[in-house]
């Protein structure tokens, strides 16, 4: 499932929103009406780019384990610019959670180079998979058809990312 920006935010959701008790309560109101409609299915929550802001604030605040099973960190924001809130304090253990980041090694955003994401990544235990992808436009600014998003290489970050929340074993980068 696919979940946007809240109805009552219909303008954007600011860091200040993503970073709060409304989004985790929406974050809890979605995976609850998941657990109602598929009972034995298990939930990730998967962020990307901005997002990864949200998925980390709810993983701090899944003190009960009961919000998901896993957490996906695609290009988190790990670098403040401009002020923007970033994900590079989250001190959640991953003996704790399962929590998997994902960079691109020649992502060129200036919030998200894979460096500080693998850093995030052994500093709390998480599994960690750095991809290789250049194509698109390189840019320091996050954009749809550039490295940040693996253009090129979705199909083959989407399967990683499957086989880790199935329990296989990380290929070698």
């Amino acid at each position: 499932m696919l979940v946007g920006t809240p109805s009552d935010h219909a303008q954007g959701v600011d860091d200040l929103f993503r970073r709060g008790k409304e989004s985790f309560a929406d974050a809890q109101a979605v995976v609850l009406k998941l657990r109602e409609r598929f009972p034995t299915s298990k939930i990730a929550l998967v962020g990307t780019s901005a997002v990864t802001v949200s998925v980390g604030n709810a993983l701090e605040r899944d003190l009960d384990i009961a919000v998901a099973e896993a957490f996906v960190l695609t290009s988190p924001v790990t670098v403040s610019h401009k002020g923007s809130a970033t994900i590079s304090d989250l001190d959640v253990d991953g003996a704790r959670h399962r929590v998997l980041v994902v960079s691109n090694l020649h992502d060129q955003c200036v919030s998200f180079p894979a460096y500080a994401g693998k850093r995030l990544a052994e500093g709390n235990h998480y599994a960690f998979i750095e991809v290789d992808s250049t194509e698109g436009e390189a840019s320091e600014k996050c954009r749809a058809r550039s490295p940040h998003v693996f253009l090129g290489i979705e199909t083959d970050v989407l399967r990683d990312i499957q086989g880790w929340l199935d329990g296989q074993p990380m290929r070698v980068q």
